[in-house]
């Protein structure tokens, strides 16, 4: 299913729950430089027409869906399947180098780093952290993979493939130094999230495919392959 009013997609909906989509450079929330007109949260309300509660956040260079309630029953529903990570969300990104072996898990605690934009990994006083990934591609200089955090850790993906040596092709906390100038953003995208409805209690998954400026920076990394 897939709606559009005005700038907000929307990929699902019922009496309880909303989800729409985020592109990059989106915000979910307000902050003291985007008006909450702007956000994905602002736009849902004027679009509902009713309050709306946002169950999760998305990184402003992130894109993919965005889960919002439309009860407190429903928030209260979600925060629980977030905290008992039965939330499932699947993400596709691309990194700097030949990511191997092609499965992987990366346990390594994160913590909030000295600036609050940025979380460092390992060191005391982290939390436990968990992200499986799968190689979906070798693609000249980078690769494409599939990315499952299985817990919600700030920064976790980005975090724990730069700690590996893999940072996002291009990322200006983690990677800083970059040889991709002509990447305009993140390459980190969610493409499903799984949850179970809050009053039926069924299992729903949507999906939200690789976006075309992303293929677009897949196509020119391939186009890169030795």
């Amino acid at each position: 299913m897939l709606a559009m009013t005005n700038s907000l997609q929307v990929l699902f909906e019922d009496r309880d729950l909303l989800v729409v989509y985020k592109s990059a450079d989106t915000l979910v929330v307000s902050s003291p430089w985007t008006p909450a007109s702007e956000t994905i949260v602002g736009m849902a309300r004027v679009y509902a027409g009713e309050r709306i509660w946002p169950v999760h956040r998305l990184d402003r260079d992130t894109s993919g869906p965005v889960l919002l309630a439309k009860s407190q029953e429903a928030c209260r529903s979600f925060h629980h399947q977030f905290e008992s990570h039965t939330i499932g969300k699947i993400y596709e990104c691309l990194v700097e180098g030949k990511l191997l072996p092609q499965h992987g898990m990366i346990d390594l605690p994160i913590s909030k780093g000295k600036r609050w934009s940025e979380a460092q990994v390992g060191g005391r006083g982290g939390k436990f952290a968990r992200t499986e990934y799968w190689v979906k591609e070798h693609c000249g200089p980078a690769t494409w993979v599939k990315v499952r955090p299985m817990t919600g850790r700030f920064h976790q993906i980005r975090a724990h493939l730069a700690a590996k040596g893999h940072p996002l092709a291009h990322d200006p906390i983690y990677y800083k130094n970059s040889p991709w100038g002509w990447l305009r953003r993140v390459p980190l995208h969610c493409t499903s999230i799984s949850f179970d409805h809050p009053k039926t209690g069924r299992r729903i998954t949507i999906e939200c495919p690789w976006p075309p400026d992303l293929q677009e920076a897949l196509s020119r990394f391939r186009r890169l392959r030795a």
